[in-house]
């Protein structure tokens, strides 16, 4: 499972924690949620610490897998990853961009390497193809990488932050109604938020994304998580009275699916 992220009192970056820690120190009041996905604290009373070495890797593809290895004593260790669906196009014009801007503005080492030695490194190692595992994999330090059995990768979808498209088409392309004519309502907007439902077929929690907010106040929530005994995901209608922001909306949707890395 990956590592919670953790900032300081000042929201400097420290060493990424395990989730049994961070429950710790949310459950002694030391520590408080900054953002929910990905999952991050900040530290209500340090500031500074030391920290480990730890390289950002990219596999980068239509698919690109990000991967976060640290340099233990026990050896290489992934310790948090993802995969990050994106534009096609975009992703070898992008590669050595993006290990500039980490290097840049974290000051983590960045690798690129072919495509041959890093399916060799997997292979060698016996993991599954992934886009998360092959980027965990890239170059001379994906020789000897630890990736648990159980490892659960963030899935990341870019979904945009709106449209620009004023007027709806069908298959046939005709109208069929206009965009909506505002973006957010009540303070909310399309993102992450949570909906408590007092009554009906679907009492309870939901967490998940907004998809749909119109003027009149009634909002569409749709979540991937069970809820009740419904194993499908939901789309649930609801008054803006009833839901509460979790997190802002960045233009993109996550999700996590357990990866078998053994």
């Amino acid at each position: 499972m990956n590592r919670v992220f953790v900032l300081d009192s000042a929201k400097n970056p420290l060493m990424p924690c395990h989730t049994a820690r961070a429950r710790e120190l949310l459950s002694a009041g030391k520590a408080a949620v900054f953002r929910t996905i990905p999952f991050t604290i900040v530290l209500k009373d340090r500031a500074g610490g030391d920290t480990q070495p730890i390289e950002f890797k990219v596999d980068p593809g239509s698919k690109a897998g990000l991967a976060l290895v640290g340099a233990f004593k026990r050896g290489l260790t992934l310790i948090w990853a993802a995969n990050l669906m994106k534009n096609a196009a975009a992703a070898n014009a992008t590669r050595y961009a993006i290990g500039d801007a980490v290097k840049k503005a974290f000051g983590l080492p960045t690798e690129f390497w072919s495509g041959g030695r890093t399916k060799f490194n997997r292979c060698q190692q016996g993991y599954p193809k992934d886009h998360f595992i092959d980027a965990a994999c890239v170059g001379a330090s994906g020789e000897k990488v630890w990736i648990t059995a159980e490892f659960q990768a963030l899935g990341i979808k870019v979904m945009g932050r709106g449209t620009r498209q004023t007027v709806r088409t069908d298959k046939h392309g005709f109208p069929r109604g206009g965009a909506g004519q505002v973006k957010r309502v009540y303070g909310f907007q399309t993102g992450d938020e949570r909906l408590t439902q007092l009554k009906g077929k679907y009492a309870g929690v939901h967490i998940g994304r907004l998809s749909s907010i119109r003027a009149s106040g009634t909002f569409d929530i749709q979540t991937d998580r069970e809820v009740l005994r419904n194993p499908k995901p939901l789309k649930v209608s609801a008054s803006y009275k009833n839901f509460n922001l979790i997190q802002r909306g960045g233009g993109y949707a996550f999700t996590l699916r357990a990866k078998n890395a053994g």
